[in-house]
């Protein structure tokens, strides 16, 4: 397959276990100085990041995005993808293979397989590994690919465990309930109903709850934590938003702490878009990857209408704000200081991962052993 723009090609890599991956790359009209691989943050099509790309493009960064199998254009060549009905999409989110998840299918074969394709064709070429999101948790499960990266960007990545929800127990109880139910009755996760984007595949989406039940989120399996420990002598560089609504300061913190810090080599800026002179745009959880058009601050709204993500009041747009801040590190692994608040972090900010875990694994007993005797109440009564 082969877009109409010259620089933008659409085209298929296989993974290790032959399945085809459709990838969007964006050429740098000259060599280029930097490439990217995006992985997309959950339930978000690559065709979300197709304005940033072209933009990364043109200054001279070569960028690959991707669709994870079973979403936006990755689906057996028995389908044609591109021409789905809703309800097409629908029944073939439901038909895929229920072994399927995030860690293994999603991470191990689908990134991992990007990444070699990237680091192949550019050969040489510095290569950052940009993960939005779920992205940013997947890019951290393939370590076998890792000497193929020169550093790390994570936007929006967080420990969204639901200990660390404004309100733990009633996302809980949410999730666990509500959203589990329907995964198995529905045979998809309906990330759609949580703000997360598109509806996933059963698989990816079981593992997804196993996450969020999890005080580690995207690391629950202790090989997956000791795997980060080990990610070494490669700049990392988390960045963070304060009107981002999914993804709180804290949750980005906790991530992090479950890193080691020993090489010196871990960054996260914190921005607040609206503190600057002249505001920001939006950043939230999405918006930062989005194009934003340029509208005068005074000009008036038509009647009934509200200022859109995608608007900027101040007259500055994402390319002149937040996209430099991404490609400054792309391109020179520099942090944009006047950006945010920036924290180099040290040995002393780990968190005790083991103990952590203990706690967890206490707590999980006592509340399975509660609700085993409130369903032996129960079943005694009928």
């Amino acid at each position: 397959m082969a877009s109409a723009r010259a620089q933008h090609q659409i085209l298929r890599v296989y993974t290790k276990d032959g399945f085809p991956i459709v990838v969007q790359r964006f050429d740098s009209p000259t060599a280029p100085r930097a490439v990217v691989v995006l992985a997309c943050a959950t339930g978000v099509h690559a065709r979300f990041y197709r304005k940033f790309a072209g933009w990364l493009s043109a200054q001279g960064v070569a960028t690959c995005t991707f669709d994870y199998r079973y979403c936006g254009l990755s689906f057996p060549l028995s389908y044609n993808a591109d021409a789905f009905t809703e309800e097409q999409r629908h029944d073939a989110v439901v038909a895929a293979p229920r072994d399927i998840n995030l860690t293994e299918t999603w991470g191990r074969q689908d990134l991992a397989a990007v990444i070699r394709y990237a680091s192949d064709t550019w050969a040489g070429v510095p290569l950052t590994l940009l993960g939005h999101s779920m992205g940013a948790h997947l890019m951290t499960v393939v370590p076998d690919e890792w000497h193929r990266v020169t550093r790390f960007l994570n936007v929006n990545g967080g420990n969204a465990s639901w200990e660390n929800a404004v309100d733990p127990e009633v996302a809980r109880y949410s999730l666990d309930t509500f959203i589990r139910e329907l995964l198995e009755t529905e045979g998809v996760f309906r990330a759609s109903y949580l703000k997360l984007g598109y509806d996933l595949p059963y698989g990816p989406g079981l593992e997804w709850i196993e996450w969020f039940l999890h005080t580690h989120f995207s690391l629950a399996k202790k090989s997956d934590v000791e795997n980060v420990r080990r990610l070494q002598g490669i700049p990392y560089l988390a960045i963070g938003f304060a009107d981002d609504e999914t993804v709180s300061k804290r949750m980005l913190e906790r991530h992090l702490g479950l890193f080691s810090h020993v090489d010196g080599l871990k960054t996260s800026l914190y921005i607040n878009p609206s503190t600057h002179n002249p505001p920001w745009p939006p950043c939230g959880h999405v918006n930062s990857f989005q194009h934003a058009t340029k509208r005068t601050p005074h000009a008036p709204l038509a009647t009934g209408a509200t200022p859109n993500a995608g608007s900027v009041q101040s007259g500055r747009t994402r390319a002149e704000t937040i996209w430099r801040v991404y490609l400054r590190w792309i391109l020179d692994g520099e942090v944009d200081a006047n950006a945010g608040e920036v924290r180099r972090w040290k040995v002393e900010d780990e968190l005790d991962v083991h103990a952590e875990r203990e706690q967890h694994e206490r707590r999980e007993r006592a509340r399975k052993s509660v609700l085993a005797e409130r369903n032996e109440r129960v079943s005694a009564k009928l």
